[in-house]
């Protein structure tokens, strides 16, 4: 448990440090985030597979709070598919969001029996 924690915490580590590396990228726990978060859960799909993975989304609101896909980054090219069809075109509801920042965040996919 201890090395997971350790592998989990360096992938987040890494996976921060590139997303800084971006102008304007928000990584937090903020309410778009939260919103973006509760459109994904473990897919069907993957439950036949024991389908595991990570997918990290860099994205932006659009004037009309409509969610649009920056960059996308996985090993996982069915995990990625499923995590662009999960987010593209739906939108967030909140007032306060800026249309010149870029938020990231990060699905981790563990397949539990």
């Amino acid at each position: 448990m201890k090395n997971v924690k350790l592998s989990l915490l360096a992938v987040l580590f890494t996976a921060s440090s590139f997303v800084f590396a971006s102008a304007n990228t928000v990584i937090s726990n903020d309410p778009v985030n939260q919103q973006v978060k509760e459109l994904v859960k473990y897919p069907n799909f993957g439950y036949d597979e024991n389908l595991e993975g990570k997918v990290t989304l860099v994205y932006s609101i659009t004037s009309d709070n409509q969610i649009k896909i920056e960059n996308i980054f996985g090993k996982n090219q069915e995990l990625k598919d499923y995590v662009r069809k999960s987010i593209e075109g739906k939108t967030v509801n909140n007032e306060n969001v800026s249309s010149e920042e870029n938020y990231a965040i990060s699905f981790v996919f563990e397949f539990e029996n």
